[in-house]
This record gives structure tokens, sequence and C-alpha cells, in this order.
């Protein structure tokens, strides 16, 4: 490779690890937002389990958006009442009662949920997925994922920019050592 492929390869790279990395900060913002936000129209979820199956699997990055009407056939996600701490589900409403009160079953599951669901505990409805993405997401919110995305290339940036700054050092030095010894 010649030096002016190396150097397009270098700017090129570079360009792709930025976008790269603001793209991941922005997904990483949108979702921690989402869910820290009860005001917004849609939440984001990882989805844990296998319950779901094939409609959702285990690792998608699920879309919710809070509805006001929820029927039988749709799929909600919803927070667990009788758990500490609290949990969220995302599963199929089998049965609405008269009283409003819902029933709902995995699609991989044989039977249906034990407990019972209220509207208020309804954090919105199932809109769309990406595959895999969860994995990511739940990786991300571990201390494992935060050193790995998050202190370690933050040390290198800051490790880089220590380098540019000595190499621009010795340049100056350089330069003036070059200005004092010339009368």
């Amino acid at each position: 490779m010649n030096s002016s492929n190396k150097n397009l390869w270098s700017i090129v790279s570079k360009a792709l690890v930025t976008v790269c990395i603001t793209l991941v900060i922005i997904f990483i913002s949108l979702i921690i937002v989402s869910e820290a936000m009860n005001d917004l129209p849609f939440k984001m979820f990882s989805v844990e389990s296998g319950s779901m199956s094939p409609t959702i699997e285990m690792g998608d990055l699920i879309i919710v958006e809070k509805s006001s009407d929820y029927k039988k056939g749709d799929i909600i996600t919803f927070s667990t009442i009788n758990e500490t701490p609290k949990r969220t589900i995302t599963h199929r409403i089998v049965d609405v009662d008269e009283k409003g009160i819902i029933t709902t079953k995995g699609d991989f599951n044989q039977s249906n949920d034990i407990d019972k669901v209220q509207k208020n505990d309804i954090l919105g409805e199932y809109i769309a997925r990406a595959p895999y993405i969860g994995f990511f997401v739940s990786f991300v919110k571990t201390k494992v994922g935060v050193i790995v995305l998050v202190v370690i290339p933050a040390f290198l940036i800051i490790l880089n920019e220590i380098k540019k700054i000595t190499q621009e050092v010795a340049k100056l030095k350089s330069a003036r050592g070059e200005e004092l010894s010339h009368p």
C-alpha cells in the first residue's frame, strides 16, 4: 500500500469509528431516556426470555407504545406487581374480563400466566422489534459493559490526546532550540 492509500484508509477508518461510536452513544442515550421518562409515548426493552418465541425472541430489543385500548390478541409489556424487584414481561393478551382485568400468556408457554394484569400496570403495546440488539443493551447496562464501552474507550482517547500534546510540545521545544542556536 502506498502512502496516499494508507492516508486515505486512515481517514476512512477514523471516520467509521467516529460514526460508530456516535451511533452507539445516541442509541444508548435513547434507551436510557426511554426507560427513565414515563411521559414518553414509547419505551424500549430488552427481551430476557423466550416465552414469546417465535414472535419475539430472547435478545430482541422491543419498542412498545402506550395505548388507551388493549384487547385480546395484543402483545403488551407490563410491570409485575408481586415481585421485588419488579420485572417487565411481554406477553399476549388472551382475555379481558368485564372489569378490565387482563389475562396474559407467552406464545411459547403452555398455560396462561397466574397473575392478572391491571391496565395501570401496562407499560405499552408491542409495535416493533430489533433482533439481537437487546443482548447489546443488556450488556451495556452491566458493570463490565460500562467498562468495555465507556471507560476503556475514554481512557484510550485520553492517552491518544496526551500523546498528541507530548508530540506538539516536543516540536515546539525543537523549534525553539533551533531558533536559539541560530544567531
